[in-house]
Protein backbone atom coordinates (compact mmCIF):
# COMPACT_ATOMS: atom_id res chain seq x y z
CA UNK A 1 0.00 0.00 0.00
CA UNK A 2 1.31 3.44 -0.94
CA UNK A 3 2.43 5.73 1.86
CA UNK A 4 -0.12 8.40 2.74
CA UNK A 5 -3.09 6.31 1.65
CA UNK A 6 -5.79 4.95 3.93
CA UNK A 7 -6.47 1.23 3.67
CA UNK A 8 -10.14 0.35 3.18
CA UNK A 9 -12.24 -2.82 3.14
CA UNK A 10 -15.51 -3.02 1.20
CA UNK A 11 -18.31 -5.24 2.48
CA UNK A 12 -20.72 -6.18 -0.30
CA UNK A 13 -20.54 -5.85 -4.09
CA UNK A 14 -24.20 -5.38 -4.91
CA UNK A 15 -25.66 -2.40 -6.77
CA UNK A 16 -24.40 0.32 -4.46
CA UNK A 17 -21.30 -1.66 -3.49
CA UNK A 18 -20.03 -1.56 -7.07
CA UNK A 19 -20.49 2.23 -7.14
CA UNK A 20 -18.44 2.63 -3.96
CA UNK A 21 -15.89 0.18 -5.38
CA UNK A 22 -15.37 2.39 -8.44
CA UNK A 23 -15.26 5.56 -6.35
CA UNK A 24 -12.60 4.12 -4.05
CA UNK A 25 -10.43 3.08 -6.98
CA UNK A 26 -10.49 6.64 -8.33
CA UNK A 27 -9.77 8.28 -4.96
CA UNK A 28 -6.08 9.22 -4.61
CA UNK A 29 -6.15 8.88 -0.82
CA UNK A 30 -7.54 5.35 -0.59
CA UNK A 31 -6.25 1.83 -1.14
CA UNK A 32 -8.90 -0.88 -1.48
CA UNK A 33 -7.29 -3.79 0.35
CA UNK A 34 -10.21 -6.17 0.83
CA UNK A 35 -13.56 -7.04 -0.71
CA UNK A 36 -15.88 -9.13 1.45
CA UNK A 37 -18.54 -10.75 -0.72
CA UNK A 38 -20.62 -13.93 -0.41
CA UNK A 39 -20.52 -14.49 -4.18
CA UNK A 40 -16.81 -15.10 -4.69
CA UNK A 41 -17.10 -15.51 -8.46
CA UNK A 42 -18.88 -12.17 -8.79
CA UNK A 43 -16.13 -10.51 -6.77
CA UNK A 44 -13.43 -12.12 -8.91
CA UNK A 45 -15.14 -11.01 -12.12
CA UNK A 46 -15.35 -7.41 -10.90
CA UNK A 47 -11.73 -7.34 -9.76
CA UNK A 48 -10.62 -8.74 -13.12
CA UNK A 49 -12.70 -6.16 -14.98
CA UNK A 50 -11.08 -3.30 -13.05
CA UNK A 51 -7.61 -4.90 -12.94
CA UNK A 52 -7.52 -5.09 -9.15
CA UNK A 53 -6.54 -8.74 -8.70
CA UNK A 54 -3.01 -7.94 -7.51
CA UNK A 55 -3.91 -5.25 -5.00
CA UNK A 56 -7.27 -6.29 -3.52
CA UNK A 57 -7.97 -9.53 -1.64
CA UNK A 58 -11.32 -11.32 -1.59
CA UNK A 59 -12.92 -13.16 1.29
CA UNK A 60 -16.40 -14.16 2.45
CA UNK A 61 -18.38 -12.79 5.42
CA UNK A 62 -17.68 -16.03 7.30
CA UNK A 63 -13.94 -15.33 7.05
CA UNK A 64 -13.99 -11.60 7.80
CA UNK A 65 -11.96 -11.91 11.02
CA UNK A 66 -8.77 -11.59 8.97
CA UNK A 67 -10.01 -8.27 7.62
CA UNK A 68 -10.61 -6.80 11.07
CA UNK A 69 -7.22 -8.12 12.20
CA UNK A 70 -5.42 -6.44 9.29
CA UNK A 71 -3.62 -3.41 10.72
CA UNK A 72 -3.39 -1.84 7.26
CA UNK A 73 -7.19 -1.44 7.21
CA UNK A 74 -8.12 1.96 8.63
CA UNK A 75 -11.80 1.89 7.73
CA UNK A 76 -14.60 -0.14 6.21
CA UNK A 77 -17.47 0.60 3.83
CA UNK A 78 -20.63 -1.44 4.46
CA UNK A 79 -22.88 -2.14 1.47
CA UNK A 80 -24.37 -5.47 2.50
CA UNK A 81 -28.09 -6.17 3.16
CA UNK A 82 -29.48 -4.08 6.02
CA UNK A 83 -29.97 -6.98 8.42
CA UNK A 84 -26.19 -7.62 8.43
CA UNK A 85 -25.12 -4.06 9.28
CA UNK A 86 -25.21 -4.18 13.09
CA UNK A 87 -22.97 -7.24 13.33
CA UNK A 88 -20.40 -5.82 10.89
CA UNK A 89 -20.38 -2.40 12.56
CA UNK A 90 -19.89 -3.81 16.06
CA UNK A 91 -16.96 -5.92 14.82
CA UNK A 92 -15.42 -2.85 13.21
CA UNK A 93 -15.85 -0.76 16.37
CA UNK A 94 -14.18 -3.48 18.43
CA UNK A 95 -11.30 -3.59 15.92
CA UNK A 96 -10.91 0.20 15.93
CA UNK A 97 -11.87 0.71 12.27
CA UNK A 98 -13.71 3.80 11.04
CA UNK A 99 -17.06 2.98 9.41
CA UNK A 100 -19.08 4.26 6.48
CA UNK A 101 -22.40 2.40 6.33
CA UNK A 102 -25.07 2.59 3.68
CA UNK A 103 -28.54 3.39 4.93
CA UNK A 104 -30.27 2.14 6.91
CA UNK A 105 -27.68 1.50 9.61
CA UNK A 106 -30.14 -1.03 11.02
CA UNK A 107 -33.70 -2.10 10.18
CA UNK A 108 -34.62 -1.38 13.82
CA UNK A 109 -34.31 1.65 16.08
CA UNK A 110 -32.73 -0.56 18.74
CA UNK A 111 -29.99 -1.57 16.32
CA UNK A 112 -29.29 2.04 15.33
CA UNK A 113 -29.01 3.13 18.96
CA UNK A 114 -26.79 0.17 19.81
CA UNK A 115 -24.16 0.80 17.14
CA UNK A 116 -24.01 4.58 17.60
CA UNK A 117 -23.78 4.25 21.38
CA UNK A 118 -20.92 1.77 21.06
CA UNK A 119 -19.13 3.84 18.40
CA UNK A 120 -19.35 6.99 20.52
CA UNK A 121 -18.16 5.11 23.59
CA UNK A 122 -15.09 3.84 21.72
CA UNK A 123 -14.61 7.14 19.81
CA UNK A 124 -14.88 5.40 16.43
CA UNK A 125 -16.24 7.42 13.47
CA UNK A 126 -19.55 5.96 12.22
CA UNK A 127 -21.07 7.69 9.20
CA UNK A 128 -24.41 6.80 7.60
CA UNK A 129 -24.64 7.28 3.84
CA UNK A 130 -27.42 9.83 3.45
CA UNK A 131 -25.89 11.16 0.25
CA UNK A 132 -28.54 13.78 -0.50
CA UNK A 133 -27.26 16.02 2.28
CA UNK A 134 -24.17 16.49 0.10
CA UNK A 135 -26.03 17.30 -3.11
CA UNK A 136 -25.08 20.91 -3.97
CA UNK A 137 -28.62 21.98 -4.84
CA UNK A 138 -30.14 20.45 -1.71
CA UNK A 139 -27.40 22.00 0.43
CA UNK A 140 -28.21 25.40 -1.07
CA UNK A 141 -31.89 24.94 -0.18
CA UNK A 142 -30.83 23.92 3.33
CA UNK A 143 -28.64 27.02 3.73
CA UNK A 144 -31.45 29.29 2.50
CA UNK A 145 -33.88 27.66 4.93
CA UNK A 146 -31.51 27.99 7.89
CA UNK A 147 -30.66 31.67 7.38
CA UNK A 148 -34.27 32.67 6.78
CA UNK A 149 -34.03 33.59 3.10
CA UNK A 150 -37.06 31.44 2.27
CA UNK A 151 -39.08 32.72 5.24
CA UNK A 152 -41.05 30.50 7.58
CA UNK A 153 -41.66 27.07 6.09
CA UNK A 154 -45.30 25.96 6.08
CA UNK A 155 -45.09 23.04 3.65
CA UNK A 156 -42.28 21.02 2.08
CA UNK A 157 -43.14 18.78 -0.85
CA UNK A 158 -40.76 16.13 -2.11
CA UNK A 159 -41.13 14.00 -5.21
CA UNK A 160 -38.96 10.90 -5.54
CA UNK A 161 -39.64 8.61 -8.49
CA UNK A 162 -37.61 5.84 -10.08
CA UNK A 163 -37.94 4.60 -13.67
CA UNK A 164 -40.34 1.76 -14.39
CA UNK A 165 -38.72 -1.61 -14.90
CA UNK A 166 -35.76 -0.92 -12.58
CA UNK A 167 -36.71 -3.65 -10.12
CA UNK A 168 -33.65 -5.15 -8.42
CA UNK A 169 -32.92 -8.85 -8.16
CA UNK A 170 -35.15 -11.11 -6.04
CA UNK A 171 -32.15 -11.80 -3.78
CA UNK A 172 -31.88 -8.10 -2.97
CA UNK A 173 -35.55 -7.78 -2.10
CA UNK A 174 -35.55 -10.76 0.27
CA UNK A 175 -33.94 -8.68 3.02
CA UNK A 176 -34.08 -5.06 1.91
CA UNK A 177 -36.80 -4.03 4.36
CA UNK A 178 -39.43 -2.64 2.00
CA UNK A 179 -39.85 0.58 0.02
CA UNK A 180 -40.04 2.88 3.11
CA UNK A 181 -36.85 1.51 4.71
CA UNK A 182 -34.92 1.20 1.47
CA UNK A 183 -35.78 4.47 -0.23
CA UNK A 184 -38.13 6.75 1.72
CA UNK A 185 -35.54 7.16 4.48
CA UNK A 186 -33.62 9.50 2.15
CA UNK A 187 -36.59 11.80 1.67
CA UNK A 188 -37.65 11.71 5.32
CA UNK A 189 -34.09 12.59 6.32
CA UNK A 190 -33.97 15.57 3.94
CA UNK A 191 -37.34 16.95 5.06
CA UNK A 192 -36.38 16.73 8.75
CA UNK A 193 -32.96 18.22 7.99
CA UNK A 194 -34.51 21.19 6.22
CA UNK A 195 -37.11 21.68 8.95
CA UNK A 196 -34.67 21.25 11.88
CA UNK A 197 -37.52 19.37 13.56
CA UNK A 198 -38.68 15.84 14.04
CA UNK A 199 -42.29 14.99 13.20
CA UNK A 200 -44.81 14.39 15.96
CA UNK A 201 -46.93 12.19 13.71
CA UNK A 202 -46.51 10.35 10.41
CA UNK A 203 -49.15 9.05 8.02
CA UNK A 204 -48.33 6.83 5.06
CA UNK A 205 -50.34 4.99 2.43
CA UNK A 206 -49.10 2.89 -0.46
CA UNK A 207 -50.11 0.48 -3.19
CA UNK A 208 -48.49 -2.10 -5.48
CA UNK A 209 -49.43 -1.49 -9.12
CA UNK A 210 -47.00 -4.06 -10.56
CA UNK A 211 -46.98 -7.82 -10.12
CA UNK A 212 -43.36 -7.95 -8.90
CA UNK A 213 -44.19 -5.82 -5.87
CA UNK A 214 -47.47 -7.63 -5.25
CA UNK A 215 -45.52 -10.91 -5.11
CA UNK A 216 -43.06 -9.42 -2.60
CA UNK A 217 -45.80 -7.97 -0.40
CA UNK A 218 -44.33 -4.52 -0.99
CA UNK A 219 -45.57 -1.29 -2.61
CA UNK A 220 -44.28 0.61 -5.63
CA UNK A 221 -46.23 3.81 -4.90
CA UNK A 222 -46.08 5.60 -1.57
CA UNK A 223 -47.33 8.88 -0.07
CA UNK A 224 -46.06 10.08 3.33
CA UNK A 225 -47.32 13.04 5.38
CA UNK A 226 -45.17 14.37 8.23
CA UNK A 227 -46.68 16.67 10.86
CA UNK A 228 -44.12 18.87 12.66
CA UNK A 229 -44.34 20.61 16.07
CA UNK A 230 -44.24 24.03 14.36
CA UNK A 231 -47.36 23.13 12.40
CA UNK A 232 -45.44 22.70 9.15
CA UNK A 233 -46.20 19.70 6.95
CA UNK A 234 -43.91 17.50 4.91
CA UNK A 235 -45.46 15.70 1.93
CA UNK A 236 -43.49 13.02 0.09
CA UNK A 237 -44.76 11.19 -2.99
CA UNK A 238 -42.74 8.26 -4.24
CA UNK A 239 -42.89 5.77 -7.08
CA UNK A 240 -40.84 2.91 -8.46
CA UNK A 241 -42.95 2.78 -11.57
CA UNK A 242 -42.32 6.14 -13.26
CA UNK A 243 -42.71 5.74 -17.06
CA UNK A 244 -40.85 8.99 -17.83
CA UNK A 245 -37.73 8.20 -15.77
CA UNK A 246 -36.11 9.63 -12.64
CA UNK A 247 -37.79 12.57 -10.94
CA UNK A 248 -36.32 14.19 -7.82
CA UNK A 249 -37.82 17.51 -6.68
CA UNK A 250 -38.20 19.68 -3.58
CA UNK A 251 -40.80 22.43 -3.39
CA UNK A 252 -41.95 24.72 -0.60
Amino acid sequence: MDQGRHGVALFGLGRIGVEHFKNMLSHPGLSLLWVIEQDIQRAKDILIKFQQCNSTKITTPAEDAQVFADERVHGIVVCTPSFTHVDIILKAVKAGKAIFCEKPVSPTLEGVMQVYTEAQKQKIPLFCGFNRRFDQQIRKIHDYAQDGRVGKIHVIKMCSRDPAGKTATPEYYKNYGGFPNDSAVHDIDVVCWLMKERPISVYAVGHAHTSDYVAMGDVDTLVIVLNFPSGAKGIIDMSRNSPYGFDQRIEG
